[in-house]
């Protein structure tokens, strides 16, 4: 019986992605014509959660005997908030150094329980999308749609990409490692879904069986793997990873490192927990600080940060669900640094605007013009003068020519419409 469920879960793993399967039967259909000699034997269904817990995480090496937290998938069917808990080591036993969740919100949102679109590749190989999108366009899909289909499916090639942006694609869908493959677009609405599914059904005559087959040549590239850690994150693009009742996550002493992007998307966190004896990552009155790099992580107070905390840089989406007492947010002398994202996700309770009061001492400013703008204004109130704004204050990420902001500088009686300078 035990080794029935694990080729069965083997199977799901692919075959089911976030949604559930329709058919037993269908299962048996796709368990059929596997050996005993698979190469990866211990590869099961995380998402069955045999240790209680509502969260899977997933780890990789770093090949010295530390690893890092990578990725997290939860159980659709849970509905009791919970603390994501880092452990010290790995399964495999490598020290815990790094918490870094590749969550991408579309997939936390994405409805398991949605029967509507449960025929929906979520991932598909290069070869089946191209005999896919002949074969609607023999049986009668007008070219726009047909255009509009191809949209909703990204291809993901790690060999055309130049780091940054390789590593970054590389840690959102490690499975791109192993070879090209092509991710729908999971920030498409329902009705989107129900449509792209629709085009299949209906001219490439989509079914169960069809969606069985484009998963076991997924399950093929998973088995490239080098291991098996690296299979399951892998699988782990394919899985639920909604985190909507993560309220909470405590972080060992072994843990120096924390990425920002995970933030984002842990937005109904309300603590943090620190062990005592980390000497790097620590919380300082509802600041969680990498005290190494001088990063606020995440504000969990009211907004207020201590004036001693020696940060130098705000992280990205460090106020995410930071809920302001006032429309003003205050960031204090000593602050050199402004990352991307890291005013978004800021909760104002029947206000309309908010003023960023920025130091003096600020010199960078990431991304100026990527900010989630959920303000009818925003007005970023510099402690220097016009003069020095222009002399020391540099941005990155500047794509657009009109792109602004509204800026007070000290010498300024109301704020002024600034240009930022697009970057060469």
């Amino acid at each position: 019986m035990k080794t029935r469920v694990k080729y069965v879960a083997l199977m799901l793993a692919a075959i089911l992605l976030c949604v559930p399967l329709a058919s037993c039967d269908m299962a048996e259909d796709v368990k059929e014509g596997f050996e005993e000699n698979l190469p990866f034997a211990d590869l099961r269904l995380e998402d069955t959660f045999e240790d209680g817990k509502p969260y899977h995480l997933y780890y990789m090496s770093n090949g010295d005997g530390t690893c890092a937290v990578k990725y997290m998938t939860t159980n659709p069917e849970n509905t009791e908030d919970f603390v994501i808990e880092i452990p010290k080591t790995s399964p495999t036993g490598d020290t815990v150094v790094e918490v870094d969740l590749q969550l991408i919100r579309s997939r936390s949102s994405w409805d398991p329980n949605e029967s509507s679109t449960q025929l929906l590749p979520l991932v598909i190989r290069p070869q089946d999308l191209d005999t896919l999108w002949t074969k609607m366009q023999a049986n009668g899909l007008k070219a726009f749609d047909l255009n509009k289909f191809k949209a909703y499916y990204l291809m993901i090639s790690l060999t055309d990409m130049e780091e940054p942006a390789r590593r970054e694609a590389a840690d959102a869908f490690p499975i791109a490692e192993l070879g090209d493959i092509y991710v729908f677009d999971m920030n498409a609405s329902l009705a989107e879904q129900q449509k792209i599914q629709s085009y299949l059904v209906e001219y490439a005559a989509w079914t169960e069986e069809s969606l069985a087959a484009a998963y076991l040549n997924v399950l093929e590239l998973v088995k490239l793997s080098e291991s098996l850690e690296q299979a399951e994150a892998c699988l782990s693009l394919m899985r639920y990873m909604g985190t909507e009742h993560a309220v909470g996550i405590s972080i060992p002493d072994t843990v120096t490192s924390v990425g920002s992007s995970m933030w984002r998307d842990l937005y109904n966190l309300q603590s943090v927990s620190v062990d005592e004896n980390n000497g790097v990552i620590r919380m300082i009155d509802g600041c969680l600080i990498n005290t190494e790099t001088g990063t606020l992580l995440r504000c969990l107070s009211d907004g207020r940060i201590l004036d001693g905390a020696s940060i130098t840089t705000i992280g990205s989406y460090a106020f995410v669900g930071c809920e302001l007492g006032s429309a003003e947010l205050y960031i204090p002398e000593g602050v050199t640094t402004l990352e991307s994202y890291c005013f978004s996700g800021v909760a104002l309770k029947d206000l309309s605007s908010i003023t960023v009061h920025l130091p003096a001492s600020l010199t960078l400013f990431e991304d100026p013009d990527a900010v989630d703008y959920i303000y009818e204004e925003r007005v970023y109130d510099y402690a220097g003068t016009l003069q020095e704004w222009n002399e020391r204050v540099k941005f990155t990420g500047v794509t657009k020519e009109d792109a602004f902001i509204l800026l007070k500088t000290a010498d300024m009686d109301a704020p002024e419409i600034f240009y930022l300078p697009v970057n060469e």
